[in-house]
């Protein structure tokens, strides 16, 4: 597909410039798509289970057995994972996102103050495996289409933060979109 190529071509442009600097692309579940050569550098002395395909970024930052015990932020760090992994869970009810974020919600770490919202750039510091400490900006960067506001949706993002959790029941809006929890009560709303 000459469109896609195209595509392919300049996320390999776009990681290769970034070297010495590790990048990465992830799919929507946050699964390893490519990366350039010194992402291998940082795993290094991680366990292989968390390596092979697929790879979960999020599982192999925050896994103890994966960059955990050598990220010096962690706290920090963690929660602006758990923040952005909600807000993606909130906007479109992924049952493979809420599973992720229940398994790294279970991981030991060390408290943090909540992030109250994904910010565009975090900061994170780690030890590298030759015991270096390097210190990085990290920030996600989408390709693609965005994805459509709905009624449901927009409702369960104004309720949620009303109640400062997740909504516990599925919204059906007249527009016939849904948002909310994949299980549970169904609420209908039938007019503007």
């Amino acid at each position: 597909d000459p469109p896609m190529a195209a595509v392919a071509d300049a996320v390999a442009r776009i990681l290769a410039a970034y070297e010495p600097y590790p990048a990465l692309v992830v799919d929507r579940h946050w699964e390893l798509v490519d990366a350039n050569g010194a992402v291998a550098v940082l795993t290094a002395g991680c366990a292989g289970t968390l390596l092979e395909p697929p790879c979960n970024v999020l599982r192999l930052c925050l896994h103890p057995d994966g960059l955990a015990p050598r990220i010096l932020t962690l706290g920090s760090w963690r929660a602006h994972l758990l923040a952005r992994l909600r807000h993606q869970v909130s906007a479109t009810g992924d049952p493979q996102l809420q599973e992720l974020l229940d398994e790294l919600r279970a991981y030991p770490a060390p408290p943090a103050e909540p992030a109250p919202h994904a910010a565009p750039v975090v900061p994170i510091r780690l030890t590298a495996p030759d015991g270096r400490e390097l210190a990085f900006l990290s920030t996600t960067t989408l390709f693609g289409t965005p994805g459509d506001v709905t009624v449901a949706g927009r409702m369960t993002d104004l309720l949620e933060r009303v109640l400062g959790e997740r909504v516990p029941v599925r919204i059906r809006a007249w527009d016939g979109s849904e948002a909310g929890a994949d299980a549970g009560p169904v609420v209908v709303i039938r007019s503007p």
